[in-house]
C-alpha cells in the first residue's frame, strides 16, 4: 500500500519532534521508502530515507518524498516545494528506517485484509469491511442507501470494540430538512467530499456510490469519535472508500432489496394486480380507521427532498399508517386515518410536506379498495385544483363542487344546458347592462330571504321585490319548486367556473 507523508507524520511515535515541509494532502503516492546515503540521482515517485546534511542543494524530482533526520535542510528545499518530514530527534537514519518500514507493515496487513474479505464468495460480509474500517480510522461509519434510509452504522465502544448496526435507521424530519437543503447537489458529486451538512459542528467525509450508474447510496465518516479530521485521515479514507463501492455493489447483488408488504400491496393496485390474502391482510383496517389517498408534488419555489428520497422517508416514518411509492413518476400513497388520531395525523403530514418542499391533495376517506381508482382520481383533483399556494394540503372536499360542475360539462358546453328562462336574463343583462343574474344569484344563496338579499346587494328592499318580480316574468317560473332552484344554483355556479 502506497503512502504519503501526511500519513507517516501521524502514524510515527509521538515522542518524535517532526516539521513538515512541501504542500500538504494529496493521495497515497509512494510505495516503501529506500535509504539514500548522501550520493546518487533520485528516482521519481519514490519515498527516500536520509539525514539532513547529506541532501545535496539541487533540487530533487517534485513527485519524490523525503523523510529527514536532522533539521540541517538544503534552503533551497525549503523554497522549492519538496516533499519533505523532517525528525529532529529520531537519533539514526536506520532507526527512522525501521519505524516507517513498520507504518507500511501495519498498513499492508489492513489492506490485505480488506482485499480478502472483498474477495471472498461463499461468506462475504460486508459488515465486517465496515469493521476493519473502523478499527485503522477509528472513527464510526455509516451507510445509507439510495432512500437515504441508514442500512448500517459501525459505532466504537468505550472498550474499543466494534459493533455494526444492520437495522434499517430512519433519520428524524429535523435531519432531513437539513439533508434537504443540500441533497441535490450533493448527491450528483462523484468524489470523495466534505459535506456541508454538520451536526454538532461535527463534519462528514462522504462517498457516494453509484452502482450500476446511479445513485445508491452514500458511505459517511464522521469526525466525532477521532477528533477533527487531519491531512492525513483523507487518503486513508479514499483508500477504504475505493474497497467499500466494490464491497458495496456485491453486496447489492448478493440481496434482494424487499419492500413491505404494505408498499408492494399498494404498487399492485395502482397496476389493478389483484392481492394476495396476506397483502389484503396487511392493508386491513381496525374499528374506527379509514384510508384516503395523496397525491404529492414538489413545490417550484425553494428546494424540494428529491422525489426517491421522499416517499421512501414518509413511509418510514409511520410504517402501518403511510404508504407512498413512486408511480408514473409521481409520489402517491394511501393514509391510515384513526378516527381519534385523524386531525393530528392530517397535521403532521401537512407539517411534514411544508418542510420538505411538498405539497398535495387529499381524497374523501374510504374503506373499499375495489373504489381506489375513484379516490386516486379525487387526490389527483385537489392537488391540481389546489396548486402551489401557501397551504401544503388540499382536501378534495373542499373542490367536490368544482368537480361535480367539470364533470356535468365534460361533454358539453355549459351554455347549452342554460334554461330559455336563463338565457333571457343572461341576454336582459348583456343589452341593458343590468345584474338579473346576480341578484338571482345571491337571492337563491341567501335561501330567498328577501332582506338578507338586500343588504348583500345594498339595494332597497322595495327596489328587490321590483327586480325580483321581474326576474321571475322572464325565467317563467315562481321559484317555488326545491328541485328548480337547486338546477339555477348550479346553473350560475357554472357559469362563475367558465
Amino acid at each position: 500500500m502506497q503512502l504519503n507523508l501526511d500519513i507517516i507524520q501521524e502514524y510515527l511515535p509521538e515522542a518524535y519532534q517532526t516539521r513538515r515541509y512541501g504542500p500538504a494532502g494529496g493521495s497515497c503516492v509512494c510505495p516503501r521508502p529506500l535509504l539514500y546515503e548522501g550520493d546518487g540521482t533520485f528516482e521519481e515517485g519514490t519515498l527516500y530515507i536520509a539525514r539532513a546534511d547529506t541532501l545535496p542543494k539541487e533540487l530533487p524530482p517534485r513527485n519524490c518524498a523525503f523523510v529527514a533526520v536532522g533539521t540541517r535542510v538544503p534552503h533551497e528545499w525549503l523554497l522549492g516545494g519538496v516533499q519533505l518530514l523532517t525528525v529532529g530527534n529520531a537519533g539514526s537514519v536506520l532507526k527512522l528506517f525501521n519505524e516507517v518500514q513498520r507504518i507500511y507493515d501495519s498498513f499492508d496487513r489492513w489492506d490485505a485484509r480488506l482485499r480478502d474479505e472483498l474477495e471472498k464468495e461463499v461468506d462475504f460480509d460486508i459488515r465486517k469491511i465496515l469493521t476493519l474500517g473502523s478499527e485503522r480510522l477509528g472513527r464510526d461509519i455509516g451507510v445509507v442507501n439510495h432512500t437515504l434510509r441508514q442500512i448500517f452504522r459501525s459505532e466504537i465502544k468505550p472498550d474499543n470494540s466494534i459493533v455494526i448496526d444492520d437495522k434499517p435507521q430512519i433519520m428524524s424530519m429535523e435531519y432531513s430538512e437539513m439533508i434537504k437543503e443540500v441533497c441535490n447537489r450533493e448527491r450528483m458529486i462523484t468524489v470523495p467530499y466534505l459535506s456541508a451538512i454538520e451536526r454538532n459542528s461535527v463534519q462528514y467525509y462522504c462517498f457516494n456510490l453509484y452502482t450500476g450508474g446511479s445513485f445508491s447510496g452514500c458511505i459517511s465518516i464522521g469526525e466525532d469519535k477521532g477528533g477533527s479530521f487531519k491531512e492525513g485521515d483523507f487518503p486513508l479514507m479514499d483508500h477504504f472508500f475505493a474497497y467499500f463501492d466494490k464491497a458495496f455493489f456485491k453486496y447489492l447483488r448478493s440481496c434482494v432489496q424487499e419492500d413491505s408488504a404494505g408498499l408492494i400491496a399498494l404498487r399492485k393496485l395502482l397496476e389493478h394486480i389483484p392481492l394476495t390474502a396476506e397483502e389484503e391482510k396487511q392493508l386491513a383496517l381496525m374499528p374506527g380507521e379509514r384510508w384516503c389517498c395523496f397525491r404529492l408534488k414538489e413545490r417550484r419555489k425553494g428546494k424540494s427532498f428529491p422525489k426517491d428520497y421522499m416517499y421512501a422517508s414518509i413511509s418510514a416514518v409511520s410504517p402501518r399508517n403511510i404508504y407512498a411509492v413512486l408511480h408514473h413518476d409521481e409520489i402517491a400513497g394511501l393514509l391510515r386515518l384513526q378516527e381519534k388520531e385523524k386531525t393530528e395525523t392530517l397535521k403532521f403530514f401537512e407539517t411534514s410536506l411544508q418542510r420538505m418542499g411538498y405539497y398535495g391533495g387529499i381524497s374523501n376517506s374510504f374503506t373499499d379498495f375495489a373504489c381506489l381508482n375513484d379516490y386516486f382520481g379525487q387526490a389527483v383533483y385537489a392537488v391540481e385544483q389546489g396548486g402551489e399556494t401557501e397551504a401544503s394540503l388540499h382536501y378534495f372536499q373542499d373542490h367536490v363542487l368544482n368537480y361535480m360542475l367539470y364533470s356535468c360539462t365534460g361533454e358539453q358546453q355549459a351554455e347549452a344546458l342554460f334554461s330559455d328562462g336563463l338565457t333571457a336574463l343572461r341576454e336582459h343583462d348583456r343589452k341593458k347592462g343590468t345584474e338579473y343574474l346576480k341578484t338571482l344569484d345571491v337571492y337563491l344563496q341567501n335561501e330567498m330571504s328577501v332582506t338578507r338579499t338586500a343588504e348583500a346587494m345594498f339595494i332597497h328592499r322595495s327596489s328587490l321585490l321590483k327586480r325580483l318580480e321581474k326576474i321571475r316574468r322572464l325565467l317563467g317560473n315562481d321559484l317555488s319548486d326545491s328541485r328548480t332552484r337547486l338546477y339555477y344554483r348550479l346553473s350560475l355556479a357554472l357559469l362563475d367556473e367558465k
